[in-house]
């Protein structure tokens, strides 16, 4: 019975070692290879872009900061990101072997589990992925010149992961770091519950289709389309709440607790528009570069070229709004920007997680059961 017992035990430590490991290996491959289109997205959904599309930016920042500025971002990723993703598969694995093995979920209603175990994955993991996504978005949407001189109106300028992190705790304190953490699970928690709710089903239906008897020798194209079409169906469904996430990320927390902020709303906005704000208006002095001023400054990306180099009022008013949760944030942007201001940057979105979710999945189910035989022996 002990022998058994020790059998049964080594057997799910094997598999808890295999996901680890194959997770790892799948997001760093997936990140280096999809991150310059996450800069694109984040790029476009930031308040008061100037951007229309995911090739101008591509274009105009090769142009301005060089392929550095596409990977902008990345060191936090690697660094904190990767654990944070091997966290999200292995509490998948196990919140999906926990569910289905419940009489109530088994047969037909295998999809309420997979489900279940996409969000619980999230719930877990955005421990970890709240703060990576705070300062990496915030380093994404900095921009610098080739020779590394600011762009005027952006953030603060980091010098990269460590230091964003330590400037947003000295500034904003731990409510900073997890700034947007409830939009994050109302933007992530149903884009994971659906995504392996897409792909477990679509995979199902690839085997059937080819005749295999279950899943685990389903050929890698076949995993390939799965984990893509699962993605673009899940980013494009929840684009609207992963908007309003990333605004308040990018946002000051300064800026929201002062008391501007609260008249900020349409319905409470003068008749008279706000004078146009210079492009080219400089920053105050160097400490503010480096997140030590004194006063609110808004996450605005300038214009690069037309315009007379201003930015519009109406944009003007975008970039000073600030949101106070998610639900502000979703009623503000369909207010000022309309029903297709919700789906602003959904091509960048999908264009990110389509390629993203298909490299990482299907690599990671490709090397778990690598590393299944490895291990094995």
């Amino acid at each position: 019975m002990e022998g058994g017992e020790e059998v049964a035990a080594a057997g799910s430590s094997n598999q808890f070692l295999e996901s680890m490991l194959a997770s790892a290996t799948a997001g760093v491959i997936s990140r280096i290879l999809c991150h310059p289109l996450d800069t694109c997205k984040a790029r476009l959904q930031n308040p008061g872009s100037e951007f229309s599309g995911t090739l101008q930016v591509v274009r105009q920042t090769l142009r301005h900061e060089g392929i550095g500025g596409l990977y902008r971002g990345l060191g936090t990723v690697i660094s904190i990101g990767t654990p944070a993703f091997v966290l999200y598969l292995t509490t998948y694995e196990q919140a999906k072997k926990a569910f289905l093995g419940m009489p109530a979920l088994q047969d037909n209603y295998e999809f309420v589990g997979h489900f279940g175990a996409g969000m619980a994955a999230e719930t877990v993991s955005c421990l970890i992925y709240v703060p990576v996504d705070v300062v990496k978005e915030r380093l994404q949407v900095q921009r610098r010149l080739r020779s590394g001189q600011e762009i005027s109106g952006t953030l603060p300028m980091y010098r990269g992961t460590w230091h964003a992190l330590s400037t947003i705790m000295q500034t904003e304190g731990l409510r900073g770091v997890y700034r947007g953490y409830g939009a994050t699970l109302l933007s992530f928690g149903p884009f994971s519950a659906f995504y392996f709710l897409f792909y477990e089903k679509f995979k199902q239906w690839s085997a059937t289709s080819v005749g295999l008897a279950t899943q685990e020798d389903l050929p890698f194209h076949l995993t390939l389309a799965s984990a893509a079409g699962a993605g673009s169906l899940a980013s494009f469904i929840t684009n609207p709440v992963d908007l309003v996430r990333l605004r308040l990320q990018v946002q000051r927390g300064s800026s929201s607790s002062s008391p501007s902020s609260s008249s900020s709303s349409p319905s409470s906005t003068p008749s008279a528009s706000p004078p146009t704000v210079p492009a080219t208006s400089k920053l105050a002095n160097n400490s503010s570069i480096h997140g030590h001023h004194s006063h609110p400054m808004p996450s605005i990306l300038p214009p690069l070229g037309g315009g007379g180099g201003k930015i519009t009022a109406a944009a003007a008013k975008v970039v000073v709004e600030q949101y106070h949760n998610t639900l502000d944030g979703l009623t503000k942007v369909y207010r000022r920007e309309g029903f297709h201001g919700l789906f602003k940057g959904s091509g960048a979105r999908i264009a990110f997680y389509t390629p993203s979710t298909m490299i990482s999945m299907s690599v990671y189910d490709t090397l778990k059961r690598e590393f299944h035989h490895l291990l094995s022996k």
